[in-house]
Formats: structure tokens, C-alpha cells, sequence
């Protein structure tokens, strides 16, 4: 287990063959003689000559032997990469396994400074618009009408159907025409007493008493209509 691979690759020129022959050759028994370093050089250079899958292996034990781990994995992971039904693939990766525990851990990551965030402050608000204080009334003085209580702009109620002094007119109008309707029954009276009027019969002065007597009754008329 985890010795060489004693293959070598034929599709060489005849030269190369036996150029990387030899050094194949040379690096078994050095590896062999635990002379890891010469076995190392000898296989890097027949992979030179032939890159044959088999030589990857062969490095990687070099390498491993001479605690280069990260070298040695990479070879191992290349040999499974180009030979991925090889014989020994559960060997192979094993000593993956075993040289993944040889590696030193990764350094920690190195941490970042935090972003610092600039937040701009808001502008401060202007204060709210202070209300204009009312204007002044105007008063008489100024030229300008006062204002008008909302009660008078309502319209006007309708006039009553007497005024302030049409009641003393209707009085005195009620008075005169009392006056004459009194005067016109006693002329009546006077006219129908007189044995003149009545010896006579006098058409004039039945003319009279009738004028005296519409005089009268007009009188009263128009009294009694004023006083309504």
C-alpha cells in the first residue's frame, strides 16, 4: 500500500522514452532509499519528458514524505482528475483525507471595517406662516359706508296702511264733514218748519232742503269712512 506506480507511458518518441525511462528509474530507488528530495527531482523531470497520470502519484507520495502537504494534495487531486477509474482511487483518497489534516487551518478572514453610513439630517422645517391680524374696521370718518347689520339688509317690512299722521287728518276730515251733516239736518229741519216752505211749497226750497239734506248724508259718509 501507498507504494509507486511502476507504469510508464509508450506513446513517446524513442528518445524521450528512454530519457524518462531512465529518470523513472532513478527516482524509484532513490525513493526507495528514503532519498525523497532526489526522488522528487528525478520524477519532475521524466513528467517532463512523458506527463503520464502515474507520475502524478509518484509526486505526491514525494511530496508527502517531505511534509509539503499542500503540494502533495494537489497532485493527488490531479492524478484523480486525469485517472478517474484508477485502481487505487479508495488509496488515493485517503491520503487526501490524511493530508488535509496536515494542512495548517485557513487565517481567519480578515474582518472588514463597518461601512459607516452618513445620514444627513433633515433641513429643519420653517415655522408655519403666523396670521395676519385682521384689518381695522373703517369708520365714518374714513369716507367709507359703515357696515350693515345683517338684520337691515333684509327687506323692508310693507308700510302700515296709516301712517303717524294720517290718524289726526281722518280725526279732523271726521270732524268737518260731522259738522256739516249737522248743519244741513237743522237747515232740513228749518226748511220743513217754516210755514213759508209749507204754505208755499216753494220748489227752491225743496231744492234747498235736498242740497242740505246730500250735504248731510255726504257728511256723515264720508265721516264714517275716514273714521274706518
Amino acid at each position: 500500500m501507498h507504494t509507486l506506480l511502476l507504469c510508464f507511458a509508450l506513446s513517446i518518441s524513442p528518445g524521450q522514452r528512454v530519457a524518462a525511462k531512465g529518470l523513472y528509474g532513478k527516482g524509484i530507488v532513490a525513493y526507495e532509499a528514503s532519498r525523497f528530495d532526489e526522488a522528487l527531482s528525478d520524477f519532475t523531470a521524466a513528467y517532463a519528458l512523458d506527463p503520464a497520470p502515474s507520475l502524478l502519484f509518484n509526486l505526491g507520495q514525494c511530496h508527502r514524505k517531505l511534509g509539503q502537504w499542500s503540494d502533495a494534495l494537489a497532485a493527488y487531486e490531479r492524478y484523480l482528475r486525469e485517472r478517474p477509474l484508477a485502481a487505487n482511487r479508495a488509496d488515493v483518497e485517503s491520503l487526501i483525507d490524511e493530508v488535509k489534516k496536515q494542512l495548517p487551518p485557513p487565517p481567519p478572514a480578515k474582518a472588514e471595517p463597518p461601512t459607516v453610513v452618513v445620514v444627513e439630517a433633515a433641513p429643519p422645517k420653517p415655522p408655519p406662516p403666523t396670521a395676519s391680524p385682521p384689518a381695522p374696521a373703517t369708520t365714518a370718518s374714513s369716507g367709507s359706508s359703515p357696515a350693515v347689520p345683517a338684520a337691515a339688509t333684509s327687506a323692508p317690512a310693507p308700510p302700515s296702511h296709516r301712517s303717524h299722521w294720517l290718524g289726526p287728518t281722518l280725526a279732523a276730515a271726521s270732524a268737518v264733514c260731522a259738522v256739516f251733516a249737522v248743519v244741513g239736518l237743522v237747515r232740513v229741519e228749518q226748511y220743513l218748519g217754516n210755514e213759508t216752505f209749507a204754505a208755499n211749497g216753494n220748489a227752491d226750497n225743496w231744492g234747498t232742503a235736498s242740497i242740505a239734506l246730500a250735504v248731510a248724508a255726504a257728511g256723515g259718509t264720508t265721516a264714517a269712512i275716514f273714521t274706518w
